[in-house]
């Protein structure tokens, strides 16, 4: 049995998910990197019968709750189409049933930002208390990237969770339950959840570096020109005008 702050998930034996095998007994928890739509295990896999003491190779396997089963598989599919975006976390297999219980899922996510053996309090979710300097500026160009990259792809979010390294500025979004594709066109529905997406991207962003977002930005619209996948004119006026309210703000 393995434990986390959401709930209880067994494995007793291995499990396998395209190659990749989870031996019993290798379980590694860390808080930092639970979301709270599903409990989820950290193990250190086996690639193809190798092993690994890498953290960036560590797998989670998030077991859904009987009420989440469809938003996990649906996660996962999300996820897979948003495989070439930077700083997400992505889905490497399943959807599987997971054997212990009817009506529930699991799949598995890589990768895993983990607190260091030597501060445990180094991953945070506020880009403000991110070292400053180079580290502060990586984080605001991967907010700013990954949400562009996201909305090329036709899809939008809702509660966003970033993962941030304090030392890095490493930035991993986490959690995609609350993913949905936009429609084309676009309905008032997609409208206004487009608006609270670039909304909350845009609030992770501190007051200070709001002009640098604002730079970060610009280079990203101007590479749309030659963009194969480019936004519509609709996303991108609602993109403009909320990042022209936040900078107002």
């Amino acid at each position: 049995m393995c434990g986390s702050t959401n709930g209880r998930v067994q494995f007793d034996h291995p499990f396998f998910f395209d190659g990749i095998m989870m031996p019993s007994g290798k379980i590694v928890e860390n808080d930092i990197s639970l979301p709270s739509s599903a409990p989820v295990a950290l193990w250190d896999p086996k690639f193809l019968g190798r092993t690994t003491n890498r953290a960036d190779e560590r797998i989670a396997i998030k077991v859904s709750w009987k009420r989440s089963n469809k938003s996990v598989q649906k996660e996962c599919r999300i996820l897979q189409s948003l495989a070439s975006v930077p700083h997400l976390e992505r889905c490497i297999g399943g959807p599987n049933e997971y054997p212990y219980e009817d009506g529930r899922t699991m799949i598995a996510l890589t990768p895993v930002m983990a607190s260091s053996a030597y501060d445990d309090d180094d991953i945070t979710s506020d880009l403000s208390k991110v070292n400053p300097g180079i580290p502060q500026s990586k984080s605001v160009n991967s907010v700013v990237e990954t949400m562009v990259e996201i909305l090329k792809l036709g899809i939008y979010t809702v509660d966003v969770q970033p993962l941030i390294n304090k030392e890095t500025g490493e930035v991993l979004f986490i959690d995609f339950t609350e993913a949905n594709r936009l429609s084309i066109p676009l309905t008032p529905v997609d409208e206004s959840a487009l608006v609270g997406f670039c909304g909350e991207m845009f609030a992770l962003i501190p007051d200070s570096l709001r002009g640098l977002a604002a730079e970060v930005l610009k280079t990203e619209m101007n590479g749309l020109n030659n963009d194969t996948t480019p936004l519509s004119e609709k996303v991108i006026d609602i993109l403009e005008s909320v990042w022209l309210e936040t900078m107002l703000e």
